[in-house]
C-alpha cells in the first residue's frame, strides 16, 4: 500500500510512540501498534478505525521485537484484530489502542498466554521496549525534561506533589478500567 510505514527492525514487533502533550507530562503514557512481519505498522486509530502505515502520533520509538517467530501466524493475528477493531468504537481509557495489541497478543498466544489486556501491554512496552535509538530516546524524553525541570525548579514541592497526584490518577483510572470495566 502506498505510504505504509516499514520499518526493518521492527518486523513482528508491538511499536509504541509518545503522544504529543501528554507524555510530556506522563512519560509512561503513549500510543500502542503493531508491526507486521514485512515491517508495516498498523494500530487502532479511531471509532472503527486500524491504520496501516504511519502510527497516529508519528514514528514508533520504541519496540518489543521478535513476539512472533513464525511471520505468517503473527501477520494472520494481526489481520484478524484489525477486523475485530474495525467493529469497536474507540474509548482513550477502555477501548483503545493498547486493546488492540492485547488482542493480537492473546490471538498470536505470546509468552504461551491469552490473558493479555491494555495493563500488560503498558507495562510490556515501558519495561521491556527498546528505544529507536537515540531519536526515539530523545523523543521520547526529551519533552517531558524540557516541561518538568523548570517546573520543579522554579514551582515549589507543590508541583511534584501535583503531578505525582496526576500520575497516580492516570495509572489507577487505567488499571480500573483494564480490570473492573
Amino acid at each position: 500500500m502506498a505510504g505504509e510505514e516499514r520499518l526493518g527492525s521492527t518486523q513482528a514487533a508491538v511499536v509504541w510512540c509518545p503522544i504529543p502533550v501528554v507524555t510530556w507530562m506522563l512519560p509512561f503514557v503513549g500510543h500502542a501498534g503493531l508491526a507486521r512481519a514485512n515491517g508495516t505498522t498498523t494500530d487502532f486509530a479511531g471509532p472503527y478505525h486500524v491504520a496501516r502505515g504511519p502510527l497516529l502520533f508519528g514514528a514508533p520509538t520504541r519496540r518489543v521485537k521478535n513476539v512472533c517467530k513464525d511471520g505468517e501466524k503473527w501477520d494472520r493475528c494481526v489481520d484478524e484484530a484489525e477486523l475485530l477493531f474495525t467493529a469497536k468504537n474507540y474509548d482513550f481509557v477502555r477501548q483503545n489502542c493498547h486493546h488492540f495489541v492485547a488482542e493480537t497478543l492473546n490471538l498470536a498466544k505470546y509468552r504461551g498466554r491469552s490473558d493479555w489486556n491494555a495493563v500488560n501491554v503498558a507495562i510490556l512496552c515501558f519495561v521491556r521496549g527498546k528505544h529507536e535509538g537515540w531519536y526515539g530516546f530523545l523523543r521520547t524524553w526529551l519533552p517531558f525534561v524540557l516541561v518538568m525541570t523548570p517546573a520543579l525548579y522554579f514551582g515549589t514541592w507543590i508541583t511534584a506533589v501535583v503531578w505525582a497526584g496526576l500520575a497516580l490518577f492516570a495509572c489507577a483510572t487505567f488499571c480500573i478500567a483494564a480490570y473492573c470495566c
